[in-house]
């Protein structure tokens, strides 16, 4: 769990790099790749935030059996899991507001340029 969370958040930074890079150069097609790139970023937050939510409610079945230290150590698991969860929610909210600056730079003077080319 600990490699696939150290993988995610390497991503992530390799991202954020991605993201400066494209902020500095103004290249339409490499924010497009940071957006695909933010987007499987996003995907594989949000599915190791439901692994690791999923492995701690398995945990706690058996919390009538284990003792309170170890109740301790599964509710910490649950309470990582929802803040993975929160932090892909956050990244999520980051993600649009990129694609959204993505779209009225790029995507919607292109559109504008055509239908004037069209006239």
């Amino acid at each position: 769990m600990s490699l696939a969370t150290g993988a995610i958040l390497s991503g992530i930074t390799g991202a954020g790099v991605l993201l400066i890079i494209v902020a500095l150069t103004e290249n339409c097609r490499a924010m497009l790749v940071y957006l695909l790139v933010a987007s499987l970023m996003w995907v594989s937050v949000l599915s190791l935030a439901v692994v690791k939510i999923g492995r701690a409610c398995v945990r706690f079945q058996d919390a009538p059996k284990v003792k309170d230290e170890q109740h301790k150590i599964d509710n910490l698991a649950c309470t990582c899991g929802l803040l993975t969860f929160l932090a892909a929610v956050l990244y999520l909210f980051s993600f649009m507001v990129v694609f959204s600056f993505y779209h009225f730079r790029y995507v919607r003077r292109a559109i504008l340029l055509h239908e004037a080319q069209c006239e």
